[in-house]
């Protein structure tokens, strides 16, 4: 995750550089638009970083519950 934050953050120093000057000679609706899709890249990013974790979680979870079912017949 920290991975990529700092590539996301790195990108959209690029990003907004490469767009401000872009932006300076022609008009102000590109960056506007750069910084749109830059949010919409990171929304994604989050969203499939935290789709992951809950999948990590679940697993977790699972492999817990199945350790203690091959515990069961020991204990009952």
């Amino acid at each position: 995750m920290q991975g990529h934050i700092l590539l996301i953050t790195i990108l959209s120093i690029v990003l907004m550089s490469l767009t401000e000057t872009k932006s300076l000679l022609t008009n102000r609706d590109g960056l506007e638009d750069s910084f749109k899709l830059l949010d919409n890249i990171l929304e994604e990013m989050l969203i499939r970083e935290a789709e992951r974790e809950e999948r990590e979680q679940l697993r977790r979870i699972m492999k817990r519950h199945n350790d203690w079912e091959r515990l069961g017949p020991i204990w009952g």
